[in-house]
């Protein structure tokens, strides 16, 4: 392209000096042809050398580049010779490995399926033994038993007194196993010093619908309304419930749990004396 352009500026130049110095360089209209001076060839023959020196360089510039491509095209066929043999040579390679891998295989799942056969033949004698370990019922594991409580710790909660009125949570634990089916009840006793020991309520306790899972707790609450600040709360727990399946009721359970309104802290009473004493007073009021 810069080729092309030399060229043209010197044709423009040669017009451009005939134009305006024309008898400087040729005779004026000697003849119908124009006719060059001495100095008018030499101007002829300076464009005529640029022009053919442009042109030369040109077509020298354009042989070279074709020459390079084509050297470049021969490189890549090369290149890709090479490359395509080596892609091929890892074919082969990889057939062979193949071949030699399948004859391997070929043995080894003929003599797994010798060692199959006695595998399941000794998995069916197996699965036979347990079917029969499992029907043998002197071997069978007695079921869990679960156990019924109220949660040591947060046996009872005083929640909140309003107008008189305490409000308690109850928090009951089943451990071991799930349990259900409950026929429990509750009584409640109180005591101050002013009035002595006053029979609050009797009510059964827990829905036969409630399931308490394994190892975990259940909430739930009673009230009860008093004019004098109790000094402490007795909370009589007894009754039965069942298993998860409800196939078993167990035996009844019976707790006594005081809780004491200075500390608010609750404990369970088991020493006789007290146990008998306060269950008998709460017995003779219902």
């Amino acid at each position: 392209m810069i080729i092309l352009f030399i060229i043209l500026v010197a044709i423009i130049n040669a017009i451009i000096t005939l134009t305006t110095d024309y008898e400087k360089y040729f005779y004026p209209f000697a003849s119908i042809l124009p006719k060059p001076k001495s100095n008018g060839w030499i101007f002829i023959s300076m464009n005529l050398l640029i022009i053919i020196l442009a042109a030369g360089q040109y077509f020298y510039q354009d042989y070279l580049e074709r020459t390079k491509e084509t050297e470049s095209d021969s490189k890549k066929k090369a290149s890709d010779a090479i490359l395509f043999g080596n892609y091929k040579k890892s074919l082969d390679t990889l057939e062979m490995k193949r071949e030699n891998t399948d004859t391997v295989l070929f043995k080894m799942f003929r003599d797994a399926g010798v060692k199959n056969e006695l595998l399941a033949k000794a998995n069916e004698d197996i699965k036979k033994g347990v079917d029969k370990l499992k029907n043998d019922t002197s071997l069978k594991l007695s079921e869990p038993r679960p156990t019924v409580y109220l949660t040591s710790g947060q046996e009872l909660i005083l929640d909140s007194i309003v107008k008189k009125v305490y409000f308690f949570t109850v928090n009951t634990s089943s451990d071991n196993a799930t349990s259900t089916g409950f026929n429990l009840t509750i009584s409640l006793l109180i005591y101050n010093n002013l009035q002595g020991y006053s029979h609050k309520a009797h009510f059964k306790f827990l829905s036969d619908l409630v399931t308490i899972p394994k190892d975990k707790a259940y909430y739930t609450g009673f009230t009860f309304s008093n004019l004098v600040q109790p000094e402490l709360l007795y909370v009589w727990l007894r009754g039965t419930f069942q298993n998860e399946n409800r196939t078993k009721t167990y035996p009844p359970i019976n707790f006594l749990y005081v809780y004491n309104f200075d500390t608010k802290k609750t404990q369970s009473v088991f020493a006789p004396p007290e146990f008998d004493k306060i269950t008998g007073i709460i017995s003779s009021h219902e």
